[in-house]
C-alpha cells in the first residue's frame, strides 16, 4: 500500500511538473527524439484557435512535413540526445534554447518559445 501511494504521488508530482516551462520544453524535445511529430504538434499553441478544423488541418500538416524531412533526411532528424541551454522565463512567454546531439555527434541549437495559453497552460507558440 506504501508503494502504490508513493507512486501515486510520483505521478502527479511529475504531471504538475510538465505545465512547467521546462516541463514542456523537455516534453517537446523528447517527442522529436522520439519521432513521435503529432505529439510534438499537440504541444503547439496558435495566436487563433477560433477554429477547431482550420487548426486541425494546420497541425496535420505540420507532421506532415517533419515527417517528409525525417523521411528525406533521416540523418538531421535523428537525435541522441538533448539539453537545455540556455531559457528566459517570463510571467506568459519564454524561450528556449535546447542543444540536439544526433547520432553522428553534430549538434544543432534549436529555439523554442512558448507561451501560457488562456487555461494557464504553457505551449509552445506556434504564431500565426
Amino acid at each position: 500500500m506504501f508503494a502504490f501511494l508513493i507512486a501515486c504521488f510520483a505521478m502527479v508530482v511529475t504531471s504538475c511538473a510538465d505545465n512547467s516551462p521546462e516541463g514542456v520544453v523537455t516534453k517537446a524535445a523528447k517527442f522529436l527524439q522520439e519521432k513521435d511529430y503529432k505529439a510534438y504538434v499537440d504541444l503547439f499553441q496558435f495566436k487563433d484557435e477560433s477554429d477547431a478544423e482550420k487548426v486541425k488541418e494546420k497541425k496535420a500538416g505540420i507532421v506532415q512535413m517533419l515527417t517528409e524531412k525525417a523521411e528525406k533526411k533521416p540523418e538531421d532528424m535523428t537525435f541522441k540526445s538533448f539539453e537545455i541551454v540556455e531559457k528566459e522565463i517570463g510571467e506568459n512567454s519564454a524561450k528556449f534554447k535546447v542543444k540536439f546531439i544526433r547520432e553522428n555527434g553534430t549538434e544543432k541549437i534549436q529555439s523554442m518559445d512558448l507561451i501560457k495559453n488562456d487555461d494557464g497552460k504553457w505551449k509552445l507558440d506556434a504564431g500565426k
